[in-house]
């Protein structure tokens, strides 16, 4: 008995861990280390590249060795990462701009600097995913289901059924 509560406390620790971990990832603000299997989750944060995707949409982004027009990179730019549209490739230098913006950025962007193209949109993730790593969201998604399970779990090893037809 003892010891299938051990691996079940051992079981929800691991996965909670994994999930914290990835939780983690997709909302850190340092996006330097390698992406999962190849993509990356990245949250929105501002409207310019509407109708494409809006702020709170969650987009995924792959590296891309031949970058043309009309891709949409994810960039970094001093500390930020920003999300537009090449409009113009020159060599090893790519002209972006927003869908929603009026003008082209104001730098190039070389290779160098390139995160990946986005894949594809989980429009309104971002909310999701912000509530759950809020503390709120930790007390709901987390300590909530983990306390009902170990309640469960202590009222069956109290109150073992006679019933052996399960």
């Amino acid at each position: 008995m003892v010891q299938k509560i051990l691996g079940f406390l051992f079981t929800t620790i691991v996965l909670l861990f994994i999930g914290g971990a990835w939780m983690l990832h997709i909302l850190s603000d340092d996006k330097s280390h390698n992406p999962i299997f190849g993509y990356q989750p990245l949250i929105v944060l501002s409207n310019s590249m509407m109708p494409e995707f809006k702020a709170s949409d969650m987009i995924i982004i792959r590296e891309k060795e031949n970058i043309q027009r009309g891709d949409v990179i994810t960039f970094r730019a001093d500390q930020n990462l920003v999300t537009h549209r090449v409009i113009d490739a020159q060599g090893e230098y790519f002209e972006t701009q927003g869908d929603n913006n009026a003008y082209p950025d104001s730098e190039l962007v070389h290779m160098s600097s390139i995160l990946g193209v986005h894949q594809f949109t989980i429009p309104s993730f971002g909310k999701i995913s912000s509530f759950i790593a809020s503390p709120l969201g930790i007390i709901v998604f987390v300590i909530t289901p983990l306390v009902l399970v170990a309640v469960i779990e202590i009222f069956r090893r109290l109150f073992p059924s006679t019933d052996k037809s399960n």
